[in-house]
């Protein structure tokens, strides 16, 4: 599943937290799910894929910086 929305916090080569536009709790982002060089930063729009980890949690994956 891609969508798509806004970085609420992000420590550099580590991880943050997205808000998906459609609503809900923040996504949790490990820095190794950002594709490209650049770390996304507080504000900037993302797309994403939204994956489940072992414990069931939904976690953000193959992250993409777009501009709109």
């Amino acid at each position: 599943m891609t969508t798509t929305g806004t970085v609420t916090r992000f420590k550099a080569c580590e991880f943050g937290f997205i808000k998906p536009d459609s609503g809900g709790a923040d996504i949790f982002c490990h820095s190794k799910q950002v594709l490209g060089s650049d770390d996304p930063v507080r504000g900037e729009r993302v797309q994403f894929k939204l994956k489940k980890d072992s414990h069931g949690r939904w976690v953000a994956t193959q992250v993409v910086i777009i501009d709109y």
